[in-house]
């Protein structure tokens, strides 16, 4: 369970240009659930994100997961955290684009104490899952849009994680490959992983089980 307790978040904290980017922000997304996050641009939707992952610190308030109070951890334990519980995927992919698929989604393994084979074997595997294993030897710049996609969840998924985060990952995508690439996450969240995703899209948000709502910082609907 992710809970997050008077969460405030700022930019140039303690500067003349200082920016509150997350005004109290008090959030639970319970295990196996699949959400949205909405709200106009700039509405702290995506630092919101960020600091689920993990990828951001916030000024004060608290953040419990599995009741374990990620607040305190430091750099290091941090990045543990994030490469064991959490799978990230980004609108522009972030793939190596000179790279193969297969060393794409082998990249998260790069941290884990295990032998190249293992780490080639549970690659191949994600891939399988998100239906690209056939184009494993590719390099990330040749696929299409939809493609370069899936390789980003295999990437996210091959470490098995318990939340992957996906901020705006229909954004670049054409309405076919869209609806296709939230089927996917769909099928992801029934094997029980949680599914956070950040979009502009309604139709996106739509398939999701609950709508969060988040305006100026703030959360402004929240239905449960």
């Amino acid at each position: 369970m992710i809970e997050l307790k008077n969460i405030h978040k700022y930019y140039d904290y303690k500067k003349p240009n200082q920016v509150e980017a997350l005004k109290g922000i008090d959030l639970t997304i319970n295990d196996g659930e699949m959400v949205a996050i909405m709200g106009a641009s700039g509405a702290g939707k995506s630092t919101l994100l960020h600091i689920i992952g993990g990828l951001s610190r916030f000024e004060s308030g608290q953040y419990l997961y599995n009741d374990k109070d990620i607040s305190k951890y430091g750099d290091a334990k941090m990045c543990k955290f994030r490469n064991k519980q959490i799978g990230i995927v980004l609108q522009n992919f972030a793939l190596i684009d000179e790279y193969s698929v297969l060393f794409n989604a082998m990249t998260p393994l790069f941290f884990a104490k295990s032998s190249i084979i293992d780490r080639h074997k549970r690659a191949v595997e994600a891939l399988k899952t998100v239906g690209i294993d056939k184009l494993k030897h590719k390099s990330a710049s040749s696929i299409s849009g939809g493609e370069k996609q899936r390789c980003a969840i295999a990437r996210a998924i091959v470490n098995n994680p318990a939340v992957i985060l996906a901020d705006e990952p229909t954004g670049q995508l054409d309405s076919k490959t869209a609806k296709s690439i939230i089927e996917l996450f769909k099928t992801l969240n029934s094997t029980g992983i949680t599914v956070i995703i950040v979009t502009h899209d309604h139709n996106v948000a739509n398939e999701c089980e609950r709508i969060i709502t988040i305006g100026d910082g703030m959360i402004i609907d929240n239905p449960m």
